[in-house]
């Protein structure tokens, strides 16, 4: 339980790593909210931390995030053709972003 504990507060921290010399990559895990994520990739690209021409690679755990407010992506959060932000699952097929609310 306490390794389980553990892997998971590893895996719920935010982590910038080099991906190769012109990208970086956050890690995110199921229980973080995405918005706060879309706002830390930006404040990277802001302060410098990723250079505005890198590609900078959001990937998220396999699990389910669900949205209980829209997610807001503005323009500058997505980089410059070459060097895009991306928005990807770390096993396709198994992240699952889920919206709406039943009434």
């Amino acid at each position: 339980m306490m390794q389980r504990r553990f892997l998971l507060a590893l895996l719920s921290l935010i982590v910038l790593s080099p991906f190769n010399a012109d990208s970086a990559e956050i890690l995110v895990s199921p229980g973080e909210d995405l918005q706060m994520t879309v706002r830390r990739a930006r404040e990277m690209r802001r302060l410098h931390q990723v250079k505005f021409d890198d590609t900078l690679f959001v990937t998220l755990a396999d699990g389910i995030y669900p949205l209980t407010e829209p997610l807001f992506i503005r323009p500058e959060d997505s980089g410059t053709p070459a060097r895009p932000t991306v928005f990807r699952a770390a096993t396709p097929g198994k992240a699952i972003i889920e919206g709406g609310m039943l009434l």
